[in-house]
């Protein structure tokens, strides 16, 4: 486990353990990352800095690896130096990489309860180490990295934007011969306007003085 990579077995609170005892190792252990392996230890962490090793995991799909770079407080905004291209992209890139030029393009699924016309297939992608990164504080950039992205990648940084896909249907077109509109309402005032004056003629010629 990456946060007690190095603790003694025999440091851990038991379940006799004080309530002031639970709280000093759990600050020790995620506060003071106490028992994370330091950088350059192991074969995990033979990058100089956390940030390399982040990018690097990234570049890999591994988890575990960005978990163990976060963990040494790596920057979760990193950006490689090459094409200067946020973690961000480069974990959608890597998770699902665009198709070549020219070939068919999967359909990106909008929501579990889409359908899919009859002989296409859905393509189910997920992103754990985007969405690691940005519970982490990675903040998804405005323009777009320079290489293209796969529809579902697409479709990921604009659920996140806020740009759902719009499942509303078109609103009815309303003209003066469909009924309903401004034309048919005053005409309604009108019949109503008229019904309201015959019944008030026909109470007036019912009482008549004297009967």
């Amino acid at each position: 486990m990456v946060w007690e990579a190095t603790l003694d077995p025999n440091q851990k609170p038991s379940a006799q353990a004080t309530r002031e005892q639970r709280l000093r190792f759990i600050t020790a252990k995620y506060a003071d990352r106490a028992y994370i392996n330091p950088i350059g230890s192991n074969a995990q962490s033979r990058y100089s800095t956390s940030d390399e090793t982040l990018l690097a995991s990234v570049k890999k799909n591994d988890i575990q690896g960005v978990l163990y770079a976060l963990a040494l407080r790596a920057n979760p905004n990193a950006t490689d130096r090459s094409r200067n291209t946020h973690s961000i992209f480069l974990a959608l890139a890597a998770a699902d990489p665009a198709a070549p030029a020219g070939s068919a393009l999967p359909t990106p699924v909008t929501s579990p309860n889409a359908k899919t016309p009859s002989g296409s297939q859905k393509t189910i992608v997920a992103f754990p180490v985007a969405e690691l990164l940005v519970q982490n504080g990675a903040i998804i950039p405005s323009t777009l990295p320079a290489f293209p992205l796969s529809p579902n990648a697409q479709l990921y940084i604009d659920q996140k934007a806020g740009k759902g896909v719009d499942t509303l249907t078109a609103l009815p077109n309303i003209n003066r011969n469909s009924g309903v509109g401004p034309t048919a309402i005053e005409g309604g005032k009108d019949s109503q306007a008229k019904l309201q004056k015959r019944g008030s003629v026909g109470g007036r010629l019912a009482v008549r003085p004297g009967q």
